[in-house]
């Protein structure tokens, strides 16, 4: 009986993600083909500067589309959410895109977290990796309310860890402090905002070179210092962590 039950919510799990897939993609294409031909004039000065002037007049329209895209970004968790963030560097610059997009990752945590502690395990399972799931709950680490909250963190700072998943896995987890951790986590996304607000400031600025060392010297500093941290310390919790969720076959890697 448990099987069927677990083959069931399989499938409307995959149908609820290929609907909301759907629907952003659909959305996503309106979007580039609407910019297309505004992206590829970039390469002058003039049209950036008119694209410059074209933002600055239409504030509230550029907000509302960054925070259309980048709620249902966090929502489907599968979904790349770098576009979202190099969108807020080209609109708001470096620091106004780092704090727009932490605004809207603190409410979208907040929103699913609670979400999840109300619904349960099945809110989970529609937007998320049924093996990694499996896996986090079976991990003894992951039901060590002394622990959990530095492993979260760490795994949040990490680059290319599947954030948004463990935004859904949080509700579930022996969280003391929810607000806490809410916040952290929050702050941890920073190393990963501030290298793609940095980028699409770069594009607009018509400096590729810009955006693709944002990346790497941001990407690179956090690495050596968590592989400093994990030296140091010999956090036995955060390494298992890491492996269990960095396994090839378990889960596509998703920002």
């Amino acid at each position: 009986m448990k099987d069927v039950i677990k083959v069931n919510r399989s499938k409307k799990s995959k149908i609820i993600k290929l609907i909301a897939l759907v629907i952003f993609c659909v959305i996503a294409l309106i979007i580039f083909i609407a910019m297309f031909p505004v992206i590829t004039s970039l390469g002058s000065e003039e049209a950036r500067m008119e694209f410059k002037e074209t933002i600055s007049g239409n504030k509230l329209k550029g907000t509302l589309l960054i925070a259309g895209l980048q709620t249902s970004q966090v929502i489907i968790p599968m979904l790349p959410g770098e576009p979202m963030e190099v969108l807020a560097g080209i609109c708001f610059g470096p620091v106004g895109g780092l704090i727009f997009m932490l605004i809207l990752f603190w409410f979208a945590t907040a929103i699913i977290f609670y979400l999840v502690r109300k619904f349960g395990v099945n809110l989970v399972y529609t937007f998320c990796n049924d093996d990694l799931i499996e896996k986090v709950q079976n991990s003894k680490v992951f039901k060590n309310p002394k622990v959990v909250e530095r492993v979260l963190y760490i795994l949040y700072l990490t680059p290319l860890m599947p954030k948004d998943f463990f935004t859904y896995m949080a509700g579930l987890l022996p969280l003391e402090k929810p607000m806490r951790f809410i916040t952290l986590c929050t702050l941890a996304r920073i190393p990963s905002i501030v290298s793609s607000t940095i980028a699409g400031a770069g594009i607009i600025e018509g400096s590729i070179w810009v955006a693709i060392w944002s990346y790497v010297i941001v990407y690179a500093i956090v690495t050596v210092a968590i592989l400093i941290y994990m030296k140091i310390s010999k956090d036995k919790e955060a390494k298992e962590a890491i492996e269990l969720v960095t396994k090839k076959d378990k889960v596509e890697n998703n920002k």
